[in-house]
């Protein structure tokens, strides 16, 4: 940082303790530790403030960049669909009322709900081996005698 080597910081070293004398030489060096403490603490919450800066300046960036694509593709798509469908699909609750209403008439909900006895077995759920023994039905009644 400073560029300064062994030999240098051994003299600075001989002259605070003969300036500052060995029995104030440790308080002068907490108070300076406490000063390099404080000075890196404002470094740091300076570069985190200009990442923060500087990431945020990036995310407006991008977040332009991809409305001023969604806007290209949403001209685009104007273009190629064209406006009848989005009419055709915007249709009013009285509309959409009407036509669920008219689709429900004559539908007996008794046959809906009702499950049936019988289940379909699909195509290929049985398979005709011989290797394949019958498994044997149990009653539902079985009496014990004493």
């Amino acid at each position: 940082m400073f560029d300064i080597g062994w030999q240098e910081l051994f003299v600075v070293a001989v002259l605070a303790l003969i300036v500052i004398g060995p029995k104030d030489l440790p308080k002068t060096i907490k108070l300076v530790t406490s000063w390099i403490r404080k000075a890196r603490m404002m470094a740091r919450e300076f570069q985190t403030g200009i990442d923060d800066m500087v990431r945020e300046a990036d995310l407006a960036d991008v977040k332009k960049t991809l409305m001023d694509g969604s806007d290209d593709l949403k001209k685009e798509l104007e273009q190629t669909v064209g406006t009848d469908i989005a009419k055709d699909l915007d249709l009013s609750e009285d509309e959409t009322r009407k036509i669920t209403s008219g689709s429900a008439k004559g539908v007996d909900l008794g046959e809906i709900l009702e499950p049936s006895d019988e289940v379909p077995i699909p195509d290929g759920a049985v398979d005709d081996d011989d290797d394949v023994m019958p498994v044997a039905k149990s009653s539902p009644k079985t009496e014990q005698t004493s």
